[in-house]
Order: structure tokens, then sequence, then C-alpha cells
């Protein structure tokens, strides 16, 4: 996504945070959206396997 559209999506509240390393949050967010094409998406969800995740609390 380039700087104009996050900028965009962030001004229209479609997104909370736009972040370029997912991977360094990812343990700090409840959830994760990826907007980006599927094929991207997939590699992203492959990656995601790796990551250190949020554990979830009861």
């Amino acid at each position: 996504m380039d700087a104009q559209t996050r900028e965009q999506a962030k001004t229209l509240n479609i997104v909370h945070e736009i972040v370029t390393d997912p991977q360094a949050v990812a343990a700090e967010v409840d959830i994760i959206i990826f907007g980006t094409p599927v094929n991207a998406t997939l590699d992203w969800m492959e990656q995601l396997k790796s990551w250190p995740l949020k554990i979830k609390s009861s």
C-alpha cells in the first residue's frame, strides 16, 4: 500500500493504525488484518506462523 492510500484509509477511519512492520507489533495487538491482495495475504499468513503473538488472557 502506498503512502497516499495509507493516509486516505486513516483519514476515512477505515483503519485505526497502519504499521509497516506487522511482525514488530504482532505480540501487542488483538487482531491483525492484512489489507493486501489474496496472494500477498497468503504469504503474510505463512510468515505469521513464526511470529510471537499476544497470549490471550482469560
